[in-house]
């Protein structure tokens, strides 16, 4: 096998990546490029599931039913090649953490336009990048500041932000974003440990439900009067398997091996996605502004892939 010899940047020394390592990478950040199109399906989705459900309803039958396919997949297509038990008490933590992404997206879409729930949720990427800098002490280039501030602007001029938005939304998608970091660190710090992604994402949906169910059972679970129309049972079955099943799961199984602070700049996929399929589902228009938008946070996530590449 053919090595190649790098410098880290921060202690010197050289060390040895072998092919095998870059192509876990490459698929790595394939994989979550995919999954930043699930979760720009995600917003469109969930407010149309909102004309029906609560936001906690949505908070409960979403992961519920996610579990649910979660778990006929493992055992159609895994359960053969994977002997090991539940992972109940390893997923009970990022649960919790779950529940409150999901609750407070759901809270910020409710108050809020979606186009700046997006743009304030798209925050974790600067949160993720300040904590490992000042409390990890992560050295991670000046290459990357200038990626972070380049996919920023283009979110700003993706999903127009709408300044006459009233303070407790722009407050709930703060701490939407906030929420996001705390789930996207912590998957960094428990990947590594995870054997079994799917087992292990099913079982911190299932938490997840059933945090947010007293809420639910409290609140009530769908909108008084509303009706539950095919483009409702799309979305949410939508909902449930591309980003539920596959999208949170492609995120744990990508976080293994790719930075925290990579991973949160190839999430910001998600806006211009999620512009796009507002477009698609909402009949929303797209101006030459958000064109732009979208190049500037495309072309951040390039030269931040470059960037990682190069520093290893």
């Amino acid at each position: 096998m053919k090595l190649t010899e790098s410098k880290s940047p921060r202690s010197g020394p050289k060390h040895l990546i072998s092919p095998i390592d870059r192509n876990l990478k490459r698929a790595a950040i394939f994989e979550l490029v995919i999954a930043g199109i699930f979760w720009g399906l995600s917003f469109p989705a969930a407010k149309i599931s909102l004309k029906y459900f609560t936001p906690f309803g949505l908070g409960f039958f979403r992961p519920f039913f996610t579990f649910c396919l979660g778990e006929v997949i493992y055992f159609l297509f895994f359960k053969s090649k994977s002997q090991q038990r539940a992972p109940l008490k390893e997923a009970f933590i990022p649960g919790i953490i779950l529940a409150g992404l999901i609750y407070s997206n759901n809270i910020c879409l409710i108050n809020s336009s979606s186009s700046m729930c997006a743009f304030l949720t798209c925050l974790y990427a600067v949160e993720v990048l300040a904590i490992n800098k000042w409390y990890f002490k992560h050295d991670v280039g000046g290459v990357f500041y200038l990626c972070i501030f380049s996919a920023l602007v283009g979110i700003a001029l993706l999903t127009g932000i709408d300044t006459s938005e009233s303070w407790i939304g722009i407050l709930l998608g703060v701490l939407c974003s906030l929420v996001a970091t705390i789930q996207i660190l912590f998957i960094n710090y428990k990947a590594p440990q995870i054997t079994d992604v799917l087992r292990f994402n099913n079982y911190q949906q299932l938490w997840s439900s059933l945090i947010l169910l007293p809420g639910g059972l409290i609140q009530g679970m769908r909108v008084p009067k509303a009706s539950f129309t095919f483009e409702i049972l799309v979305s949410f079955f939508f909902l449930c398997l591309l980003v539920g099943v596959f999208a949170f799961s492609l995120q744990v199984r990508a976080q293994k091996i790719l930075s925290s602070h990579l991973a949160s700049l190839l999430f910001l996929l998600e806006s211009p996605f999620a512009v796009l399929f507002s477009y698609m589902m909402l009949g929303e228009t797209l101006s030459i502004y958000q064109y732009w938008g979208g190049l500037f946070v495309f072309l951040a996530c390039f030269f931040a892939v470059l960037s990682e590449r190069t520093s290893n």
